[in-house]
């Protein structure tokens, strides 16, 4: 199946950086071990524990190198990734979803192929730049991560 894009419709506001994301802390700076009054959002909590789990994953990518493929699942990595962009507010292409999944290109668009046949991604094309392809996660696998996130 050819990846070919939707329309960009409703990708504007991840083509730029709004003032308010831009000024946010870092995320060491939200979490803060000396205020246990102060909760954090429930979408903040829930971007952290999936910054971490994708962090935790590259990590143990990396420790266990030799073998990567026993731990290897690109379409959760990519799923992971498109999450935290989703919620950044960030546009991410097809070719950085394939790094983001750490496999090469070619295996990374197959998989974006099922993912999308499967309705948890979208296509559109790159609203910048019409040679690239835009892969957004889709509101019910935003759903459905949240879900999951928040069960954690």
């Amino acid at each position: 199946m050819s990846l070919q894009p939707k329309e960009a419709k409703g990708f504007g506001p991840y083509a730029r950086t709004s003032a308010r994301m831009a000024k946010k802390p870092p995320i060491a700076a939200l979490v803060d071990d000396d205020e246990e009054d102060d909760e954090l959002p429930a979408d903040d909590e829930l971007l952290i524990r999936a910054k971490s789990l994708y962090s935790a994953r590259r990590r143990r990518a990396k420790a266990f190198a030799a073998h990567a493929i026993v731990f290897h699942e690109p379409p959760w990595d990519m799923l992971l990734d498109l999450y935290i962009a989703r919620r950044e507010r960030r546009m991410v292409s097809a070719t950085s979803a394939c790094i983001a999944a750490d496999v090469p290109t070619t295996s990374g668009l197959r998989w974006i192929s099922t993912l999308r046949q499967r309705g948890l991604v979208d296509l559109s094309a790159d609203p910048t730049d019409g040679r690239r392809t835009i892969v957004r996660m889709s509101d019910a696998a935003m759903e459905t991560m949240e879900g999951y996130l928040e069960s954690i």
